[in-house]
C-alpha cells in the first residue's frame, strides 16, 4: 500500500500529516478516557475519515454514546444528533416536519439528521418500517460520521437490506467497574479544547482516492475468498466500501507499507 506525498487538489504531505497527527492526538485521548475501546476507538476514526456508516454491536451500557460525545467535542464538530429508536418514535422527530401542501417530510434538505455533521442512532432496528425505509437513504448521505448500534443482528430477514448499509459491523461490551472509575478520573482532567476540525477530516477524506492499494489488494481477496467458503455472509457492496477503511487506516498512520499483515474481514453467518 502507497501513500502519495503530494495531492495536488487536497494540500501538501505536511498538510495532511498533520491533519493524521491531530487525528492521532485525539485517538490517543479518547483511548486514555476510555479504556478498553482502543479498537472502537480505531474504527471510529477510519469511518470519520472514509465517511463510511459503521454499526456497534452489544449490550447497553457500555458508553458508546459518552464515547461519540467526546469525539464529536475533541473534533470540534458543530452539529450532533444522538436519537434512540423505539417503536413509537415518529418520523417527524428524525426527518423534521411534515409539508403539508406536498404531504411528504422535508427530509431531502432539513430535519434533525440531515443537517447533523454526526449521527448516532441507538437501538437502530426497533424503528417502524416506514422510518427504517427512510433511513435507508439517510444512512448513506455522506457526513463526517454515522454509528447505529444495537444489541444484536436482527433476526428478521426483511432487515437484511438496511442492515448492510453499515459497511463495518463491531462488537463493544462492557468493561470491569475498576477500569470504569479509571475512565471517569481521565474524563475529570478535560479542558474542553478541540484537538483537531472538521476541516482537517474532509481533508484526509478527499485523500483518500490518491491512495494506492498496490499489494494489499490480492490478500483481500484471499480473505474473502476464505470468508466465503466459511459460510460467512458478505455483500459485494460491504466488500468494495470496506476498501475505504483500508485506505483511510493507512492515512491514520501515515503509511507508505504494505500492512497486509494487519488486514482482517468480520461476517456474520447467515
Amino acid at each position: 500500500m502507497s501513500v502519495p506525498t503530494r495531492f495536488p487538489e487536497h494540500g501538501s504531505e505536511e498538510d495532511w500529516r498533520e491533519s493524521a497527527d491531530q487525528l492521532n492526538t485525539v485517538a490517543h485521548r479518547l483511548k486514555a478516557e476510555f479504556v478498553r475501546n482502543d479498537d472502537l476507538i480505531e474504527l471510529m476514526l477510519t469511518s470519520a475519515i472514509a465517511r463510511e456508516p459503521i454499526l456497534i454491536l452489544g449490550p447497553p451500557g457500555a458508553a458508546r454514546s459518552s464515547l461519540i460525545t467526546r469525539f464529536v467535542s475533541l473534533c470540534g464538530i458543530p452539529s450532533y444528533f444522538p436519537y434512540m429508536l423505539t417503536r413509537f418514535t415518529e418520523p417527524e422527530e428524525i426527518f423534521g416536519p411534515l409539508d403539508l401542501r406536498s404531504l411528504e417530510y422535508l427530509r431531502q434538505h432539513r430535519g434533525p439528521m440531515q443537517e447533523a455533521d454526526v449521527v448516532f442512532l441507538d437501538e437502530v432496528f426497533r424503528g417502524s418500517s416506514a422510518i427504517l425505509n427512510v433511513l435507508m437513504d439517510l444512512v448513506r448521505q455522506p457526513r463526517i460520521l454515522t454509528v447505529g448500534a444495537a444489541q444484536e443482528l436482527p433476526p428478521d430477514l426483511e432487515l437484511i437490506t438496511f442492515c448492510d448499509q453499515f459497511v463495518v459491523r463491531f462488537w463493544s461490551g462492557n468493561v470491569a467497574d475498576e477500569e470504569r472509575g479509571l475512565r471517569r478520573q481521565f474524563e475529570s482532567t478535560d479542558d474542553g479544547v478541540p484537538i483537531t476540525t472538521p476541516k482537517a477530516l474532509v481533508r484526509l477524506n478527499k485523500a483518500l482516492k490518491e491512495v494506492r492499494l498496490n499489494g494489499i489488494l490480492e490478500y483481500y481477496k484471499q480473505i474473502v475468498t476464505r470468508a466465503h467458503a466459511g459460510g460467512l455472509r458478505i455483500s459485494d457492496r460491504r466488500i468494495v466500501k470496506s476498501l475505504q477503511f483500508v485506505k483511510a487506516a493507512a492515512l491514520l498512520r501515515r503509511s507508505d507499507e504494505d500492512d497486509s499483515h494487519q488486514l482482517t474481514l468480520d461476517a456474520r453467518p447467515r
